[in-house]
């Protein structure tokens, strides 16, 4: 499969990319101190995409800033791992494919749309749009049930605080070039 620039796959193998997934997990990670950032913007979580193959096996997915001149455009880690989501999830969704779906066929779908061309604001936040805009992908592109969208962008749009509880957290959104 021939991958845009936009991706990072030295812990990827390649033939995990014919696997089906059976499930997608949305998984925001636990900020264990509760803190914001050095500029005194609120704490929020990061959240990536796995999906879950067969054994119990998984492709994380995950849309980080660093690449560009000013260190804001967006690169997507494609990993495989050894099991089905992280350990270190505090909040999680997950959606079920209505057929099968292999992996590549998901990446197939987030370069079809652009999504592996993305600018993170300038606070380095939008990690939470641009899974909540692949989710929509593949629901438009009929790959999950209608109404995941609306789902993820709820969860999503909610700082999970560590050990438990949850505050509304507005949702900033990077853009597509």
């Amino acid at each position: 499969m021939e991958l845009s620039d936009h991706f990072g796959t030295s812990k990827l193998d390649e033939p995990n990319l014919d696997e089906t997934v059976e499930n997608i997990h949305l998984c925001g990670y636990a900020n264990e101190n509760n803190g914001g950032d050095k500029d005194g913007r609120p704490p929020t979580n990061h959240w990536t995409i796995f999906l879950q193959t067969i054994h119990q096996r998984s492709v994380k997915v995950d849309m980080i800033p660093g690449d560009g001149e000013d260190g804001l455009q967006g690169y997507i880690l494609l990993e495989s791992k050894k099991y089905a989501m992280t350990n270190k999830g505090i909040k999680s969704v997950t959606f079920a494919p209505m057929n099968r779906l292999p992996v590549k066929d998901v990446i197939t779908i987030i370069m079809a749309n652009g999504r592996d061309r993305y600018m993170f604001t300038e606070d380095e936040e939008g990690c939470r749009f641009w899974i909540c805009t692949v989710v929509k992908d593949l629901e438009d592109a009929k790959k999950i049930v209608e109404g995941s969208e609306a789902v993820a962008r709820h969860t999503l749009s909610y700082y999970w605080e560590f050990p438990t509880g949850s505050t509304p957290r507005k949702m900033e959104s990077g853009t597509f070039f």
